[in-house]
């Protein structure tokens, strides 16, 4: 946000928009903006009425096992339409996986679909942003957050059960090859930080 500000975009969190009219965005509370132009992020929603009509499972996304299948027998999903225990399947580098596991068991094989970590990867405002992994919500956990600040760098990396399960830097993202083999090793606390 700080960054955003100081580059002349003003953030306003906690709102709800009220009315979009010819050349303001109007809130609840009365406030509103000028605006020419107003862009819209609303989050994934997949296609799933075929697969609805079809008989397969549907929980906002369609529901896959590790090895792609659903539950209707030689019917396989993949890409950003799937979700594997519970956690969507909408990044890349996570479609390219599961369309490689499905295909090669719908053609026979017995592959595992190894989970790939949601990531992001943002250079926007003269500032480089990188986050992967867990974000620290999943209400089922209980993770130990660790945030490290120096200048215009801000890292914060989170252990659950003492391993590493996400990251996020913004400013310098050097290391996140370095910290991508970290999640995908699921290290210990003491490997990241040298301490218990």
């Amino acid at each position: 946000e700080d960054i955003c500000n100081s580059k002349g975009v003003h953030i306003v969190t906690g709102a709800k928009i009220s009315e979009i009219t010819e050349n303001a965005v109007v809130l609840d509370d009365g406030t509103e903006y000028e605006a020419q132009l107003v862009i819209m992020s609303t989050g994934m929603r997949p296609y799933t009425k075929v697969a609805e009509e079809s008989g397969i499972e549907v929980d906002k996304w369609v529901v896959a096992d590790s090895r792609m299948q659903t539950n209707v027998k030689d019917v396989y999903a993949c890409g950003d339409c799937c979700v594997i225990n519970g956690q969507p399947q909408a990044f890349w580098a996570q479609a390219v996986a599961t369309g490689r596991v499905a295909g090669a068991n719908a053609a026979g094989e017995e592959l595992e679909y190894e989970a790939i970590g949601s990531s992001m990867v943002i250079d926007a405002f003269d500032t480089g942003i990188f986050a992967l992994g867990s974000n620290g919500k999943d209400p089922d956990k209980e993770f130990r957050a660790v945030d490290k600040s120096e200048g215009d760098n801000y890292e914060k990396y989170y252990f659950y059960n003492n391993r590493l399960e996400g990251v996020i830097l913004i400013g310098d993202t050097d290391r996140m090859i370095e910290l991508t083999e970290m999640i995908d090793k699921h290290a210990t606390y003491k490997e990241m930080f040298g301490r218990k």
